[in-house]
């Protein structure tokens, strides 16, 4: 009797945790395929607001003397907004500054894209200060800095 009761409780401990290591061992595969689950369906989730705010609004920084980025595409309807990051005033002003423009800087700044006049101008953009356009038009809208020569930009609207 002795002899089953000891073997019992042997055989007791080697089969807990043989089975414990197994139920562990399953539950964690269960949870990591959950977990990747769960993932995936989050990138999938953030591929359709993506796709479905292709208007929602773009950022251009400026900073280091240099918009980034230098060129944005975005669809008709799309808000950018320039957010001044550096630590001095810049502007956005539409117009090529190399095709002689330069020679034309006044309020308000003019434009002509695919026959329509287009005016922007943010004036003086302080530090941390932002300024936005919503492009509403297809076309190309070069843009460049008064005060930094070598500042240049350009929005692409397409569908």
């Amino acid at each position: 009797m002795k002899k089953i009761t000891i073997l019992s409780i042997i055989l007791l401990f080697l089969v807990l945790p043989v089975y414990g290591v197994a139920i562990t061992s399953e539950t964690s595969i269960q949870e990591q395929c959950e977990d990747q689950s769960a993932q995936e369906q989050g990138i999938e989730n953030e591929r359709q607001k993506t796709q479905e705010s292709s208007t929602e609004g773009k950022r251009v920084e400026i900073k280091q003397n240099a918009y980034y980025p230098v060129e944005i595409h975005v669809q008709p309807g799309t808000t950018v907004t320039w957010h001044n990051m550096d630590s001095v005033s810049h502007t956005i002003t539409s117009g090529i500054r190399t095709l002689g423009n330069i020679a034309r800087l006044c309020y308000p700044w003019e434009q002509l894209v695919d026959n329509k006049l287009i005016m922007f101008d943010s004036g003086t953009l302080e530090p941390k200060w932002e300024y936005s356009i919503t492009f509403e038009d297809p076309g190309e809208y070069t843009y460049f800095d008064r005060f930094h020569p070598n500042m240049e930009g350009k929005v692409i609207v397409s569908e």
